[in-house]
């Protein structure tokens, strides 16, 4: 059963699962998995396009932890809305038969889902002193969040198709996680 505080014992599980899609997803953009696996490529971009809507599920349980369920329940709204999206998504894909068909609804998923999960991060960090490792796993988290948003309404990233700047961002928001762990 929820309760209305956060719930930390799930914290590195939903870390954990969010870390692992993030890197399913990864593997399955590199070229070298693509080379070394029988797979067609088909397969490749409907596993990219599963995970890019289904991430937002553990990224949302996992600020739930953090944070509680938010005011009105809406940090829990933004994971459940990510559910629906990601079954929909996925349903609609297959229906289809055409890898990332409802990525166009993905930008507005993600933005809403970042603005009320930082809002309530504001809205608790407000008064408070944070130690300096919770600082860094605050603005590495920031900066990964920041990228991966610009990653998602642009389209053409950052630097073009040449450098992708999330992954990197990604390993700077899991070290400072680590570090705060330790």
């Amino acid at each position: 059963r929820w309760s209305a505080r956060p719930r930390r014992e799930f914290t590195p599980l939903w870390f954990g699962v969010f870390c692992s899609l993030y890197g399913v997803r990864l593997a399955a953009k590199s070229g070298l998995i693509q080379a070394v696996t029988p797979w067609p490529e088909p397969v490749f971009e409907y596993v990219d396009a599963f995970v890019t809507y289904s991430i937002l599920i553990p990224a949302g349980l996992f600020m739930e932890t953090l944070v509680g369920p938010g005011r009105y329940g809406a940090v829990r709204r933004t994971w459940q809305i990510a559910c629906v999206y990601a079954a929909g998504a996925v349903a609609n894909d297959l229906g289809q038969g055409s890898p990332f068909a409802s990525m166009w609804l993905n930008a507005p998923v993600v933005l809403v889902s970042t603005l009320v999960q930082g809002a309530h991060i504001v809205r608790l960090a407000r008064g408070t002193g944070w130690p300096i490792e919770l600082r860094a796993v605050a603005v590495t988290g920031a900066v990964f969040v920041l990228v991966a948003l610009y990653e998602t309404i642009s389209k053409g990233g950052l630097f073009g198709e040449a450098v992708d700047p999330e992954p990197i961002a990604m390993l700077l928001f899991t070290a400072a996680l680590g570090w705060f762990v330790l």
